[in-house]
C-alpha cells in the first residue's frame, strides 16, 4: 500500500523526508518539489502544502445571511492566492 505524507510547509516536507528516508528522491511537479521513496512494493510521497488549501464559501453569495456553505479551493475564493492551486494539483 502506498502512502502520502502532507506537510504544512515546503521546508518542513524536506526535513521530514530527509529524517524518514535519507535517500528519498527529490522530484518536481509544476513548481512544487516533493520527495519520493520506494521500498519493495511500498511507495511513500512526502509533499508540501501552504497553509489552508480549502475554505468555506456561501453557496448563494447574494443572500444576507450565510447558512448554506460549501467547501471550495482557496484560489477560487481569493484570486491573490492562485499559487496555492499548484499545491492542490500536486497533491
Amino acid at each position: 500500500m502506498d502512502e502520502v505524507i502532507i506537510c504544512e510547509k515546503p521546508r518542513s516536507s524536506e526535513k521530514i523526508a530527509r529524517a524518514l528516508f535519507p535517500n528519498a528522491k527529490k522530484k518536481k511537479y509544476k513548481k512544487i518539489y516533493y520527495w519520493e521513496h520506494q521500498e519493495e512494493d511500498k511507495k511513500t510521497i512526502i509533499i508540501p502544502a501552504v497553509g489552508h488549501l480549502y475554505t468555506l464559501k456561501p453557496k448563494n453569495p447574494n443572500e444576507e445571511l450565510f447558512f448554506d456553505l460549501e467547501w471550495a479551493p482557496v484560489p477560487e475564493v481569493d484570486k491573490k492566492k492562485r499559487y496555492i492551486q499548484d499545491y492542490i494539483d500536486a497533491i
